[in-house]
């Protein structure tokens, strides 16, 4: 049976499986949602009280000397418990999305344009943007931060954004892949399905008439045309943006809205430790009692888990 391992890079230093090792474990948690970020627990030591913030940190897990990067960081936080266990967080180049803020319009851009723009501002390379909509102004302000600018793009366009292991960003719509399969007990040690009620099945998206922006200029217009873009029956949810000047973009829109609210089969499933799967891959669960978890799914997430108690595992979270 193959043993797992691990490197750990925190600055200069580097940490191995080994007895002298003071690493006691290992939690990373990767998602398109939210930030990526690992805690890692070590022995208090001479070693380790060297580790301060704005530490670089890397985390390679594997078997054997058969190792992946799985994360790579800045440690933001690290502090002793009352047993001497050093606890470390550390969050990927998403912190510089969550931290820059920035006021700019772009006149005449695509989506994934703005977003490129946004992404290099803070530092970070761009792996991949797909076009997406196209807005003839789009205004960016410092009341948001860019992260929360660029998610809003992602969710007109009906698209993700995540950054890949190596700090580089994707916005994109997901697109199958070759399925990985897990089957129950086979390799999936435990499973939960999660499911939603939408609190609307319809939306609305009234967008703003390109007259509205003509000033004193308007006399020529008989009328402001109706923009709006409406997807789906049943209860509506209203949402009103003024970048929207047309009814294409609008009913482009409402469908992505409507198509990502009512998403109702989302769930995890924990395996034996496998680095094979990354955010955005597909799998595919055989096996299920529960019908609904099986099929093929998107990987919205990633979780890695090594420790002395409780082995080498990998928690995958889906979305249907």
């Amino acid at each position: 049976m193959l043993r797992p391992s691990y490197k750990v890079e925190i600055g200069s230093d580097t940490y191995e499986l080994g007895p002298r090792s003071p690493l006691l474990s290992i939690y990373t948690d990767s998602s398109m949602d939210v930030s990526s970020c690992s805690i890692l627990k070590l022995n208090d030591t001479q070693k380790t009280q060297n580790i301060k913030q704005g530490d670089k940190l890397s985390i390679k897990i594997g078997y054997e000397d058969k190792l992946k990067l799985v994360f790579n960081g800045i440690i933001v936080d690290v502090g002793p418990d009352l047993t001497k266990i050093l606890s470390i967080l550390s969050f990927d180049s998403m912190k510089f999305l969550i931290e820059k803020r920035i006021n700019k319009v772009y006149e005449n851009q695509t989506a994934g344009k703005i977003v490129e723009d946004l992404v290099s501002a803070s530092g970070i390379k761009v792996k991949e943007a797909s076009d997406g909509l196209s807005f003839p102004y789009y205004f960016v302000d410092d009341k948001k931060i860019v992260f929360h600018h660029i998610m809003d793009l992602a969710k007109k366009c009906g698209f993700d954004f995540y950054l890949n292991t190596d700090n580089e960003a994707i916005f994109k719509q997901y697109e199958r892949s070759k399925p990985k399969i897990y089957e129950y007990a086979k390799n999936i040690i435990n499973a939960e399905l999660f499911e939603v009620e939408p609190s609307f099945t319809g939306v609305t998206v009234q967008g703003e008439s390109p007259s509205s922006f003509k000033g004193a200029d308007t006399a020529h217009w008989l009328s402001k045309s109706k923009v709006e873009g409406i997807k789906g029956e049943g209860t509506q949810r209203v949402l009103r943006d003024p970048v929207i000047r047309d009814k294409d973009t609008a009913d482009k829109v409402a469908e992505a809205i409507q198509r990502e609210s009512t998403r109702i089969l989302e769930g995890y499933i924990t395996v034996v430790g496998d680095t094979g799967v990354e955010i955005g891959d597909t799998i595919e669960i055989k096996g299920m009692d529960n019908k609904k978890m099986n099929g093929e799914f998107q990987v919205r997430g990633v979780n890695y888990i090594l420790s002395d108690r409780e082995g080498f595992t990998t928690r995958i979270y889906w979305r249907k």
